[in-house]
């Protein structure tokens, strides 16, 4: 198999990168060791917020996610269960709330729509809380989605396209050469039999790309990046 393309894992960044490279025209190979969002992608909350960022790039970065996957949810045709559903933060004490109302005051600047609550609003907003928490702040645009099966659909849209999805393959090797470089892999039935020592079941091979679209002898070299999601609690600074 020849492609432009491999993108390994198919959570939920995986699924977005293989959607978006088909996007762009590229044939792109899919490979996951386990199946759609079988990963850390299935066990997650899929909370898309901004309510829980500092004004900065990370806002910024989460402010386009939201308009994204907002586009999607009414592109896309198999539903993800996309919800605006907003979000509180709430403070349990004066302290907290001037910290909370400091922190809102920062991401309305930044353009965050968010709103301060009394405690009363709060009650009349989630009337199941704690009755003595000092007030709280509201964030129409926190949003979330199912996350199993917004990499489905994401997978879906990209196979449509002409994307291959290789599940329950394991990545063995990467080994690059002049032209590009290959894959080697192994599936559920592991390493074939009939091939020869050290060579697996589905051999792929891929070409390295750039900006532009074209090939690069020394392309960057790629790596995980880390992510976290930090409690929404209004610390008192």
């Amino acid at each position: 198999m020849h492609v432009d393309a491999v993108v390994v894992g198919a959570g939920i960044v995986g699924a977005s990168c293989a959607f978006f490279l088909t996007q762009g025209g590229l044939k792109v190979a899919l490979v996951e060791r386990g199946g759609i969002a079988s990963g850390t992608s299935g066990s997650g909350e899929g909370n898309i917020l901004v309510s829980d960022k500092e004004p900065g790039a990370e806002l910024a970065l989460a402010q386009q996610g939201c308009l994204l996957w907002k586009r999607l949810a009414s592109i896309l045709p198999d539903d993800f269960e996309f919800e605006e559903k907003g979000g509180v933060v709430v403070a349990e004490t004066d302290e907290h709330l001037r910290a909370l109302t400091r922190h809102t005051s920062a991401l309305g600047g930044a353009g965050v729509t968010a709103y301060l609550l009394t405690s009363s609003e709060l009650r009349e907003l989630e009337p199941h809380l704690a009755h003595d928490l000092a007030g709280a702040a509201y964030f129409p645009q926190d949003a979330q989605v199912q996350p199993m099966l917004a990499c489905a659909a994401l997978v879906k849209h990209a196979r449509q396209h002409g994307a291959v999805l290789l599940d329950h393959t394991e990545v063995i090797a990467v080994e690059r050469d002049k032209q590009g470089g290959h894959l080697r892999c192994a599936d559920e039935q592991g390493p074939d039999h009939n091939a020869a020592p050290g060579q697996c079941r589905r051999p792929l091979e891929f070409t390295d790309i750039r900006a532009g679209g074209s090939r690069s002898p020394h392309p960057a070299a790629q790596r995980p990046c880390g992510r976290h999601r930090a409690a929404a609690e209004a610390r008192p600074s």
